[in-house]
C-alpha cells in the first residue's frame, strides 16, 4: 500500500468512527428523552387517575356517557406526553368512566347507531367545530373518534357493571 492509499484509508476510517460516535450520541439522547417522557406520562396517569386526594370526575359524581366523553377528552388533551401514548390510553380511561355506573339505558338509546361507521360523528363535529388552533383541532378529532368507537364496543359487549357482563377493560 502506498502512502497516499494509507492516508486515504485512515481518513475513511476516521469518518466512519465519527459517524458511529454521532449515531451513538444521538441514540443516547433520544433514549433519555423517551424515558423522561414516559416517566412524565406515567406520573400524569397516576396523578389524574389513581390519586385518592383528587379522584377523577366519574368517581366524585355520576356522569352520562357524554359527560365521560367530555372528561376523557379533557384528560387526553391535557396529557403532557407523546400523543400516541395518550391516544392509546383513551379507551382504557373511557372504560373506567363508563364502568363507574350502569349504562344499559344509555346504550339502548343509541340503538343500531352504534354499529354505524358515522357513530359519534355529529357529536365530535360539535366538539371540534369551535376550535381554532389547527393541531388541537386535529387531536380533538382523533380522541373523539377513538372514544366513540370505544363506546360502541362497550355498549355492544355489555354495558352494565351490575349485569356482570361488562366488556373487558382495555389495557393502557
Amino acid at each position: 500500500m502506498t502512502a497516499p492509499e494509507a492516508a486515504s484509508a485512515t481518513g475513511s476510517s476516521r469518518i466512519l468512527w465519527w459517524l458511529a460516535a454521532a449515531v451513538l450520541v444521538f441514540a443516547g439522547v433520544f433514549g433519555v428523552v423517551t424515558v423522561r417522557s414516559r416517566q412524565a406520562f406515567d406520573a400524569y396517569k397516576e396523578q389524574t387517575l389513581e390519586n385518592a386526594d383528587a379522584p377523577p370526575a366519574w368517581v366524585r359524581e355520576a356522569l352520562s356517557i357524554e359527560g365521560c366523553v367530555d372528561e376523557v377528552l379533557a384528560w387526553g388533551l391535557e396529557c403532557p406526553s407523546i400523543q400516541s401514548w395518550c391516544l392509546g390510553s383513551v379507551p382504557g380511561v373511557l372504560h373506567r368512566c363508563l364502568a363507574s355506573q350502569p349504562r344499559d339505558e344509555e346504550c339502548a338509546a343509541y340503538g343500531d347507531e352504534i354499529g354505524a361507521t358515522r357513530f359519534g360523528y355529529d357529536a365530535c363535529a360539535a366538539r371540534y367545530g369551535e376550535i381554532e388552533e389547527k393541531y388541537r383541532k386535529r387531536a380533538t378529532k382523533k380522541y373523539c373518534a377513538t372514544m366513540y368507537r370505544s363506546i360502541a364496543e362497550y355498549c355492544a359487549n355489555g354495558a352494565s357493571p351490575s349485569s356482570g357482563s361488562v366488556a373487558a377493560e382495555p389495557a393502557f
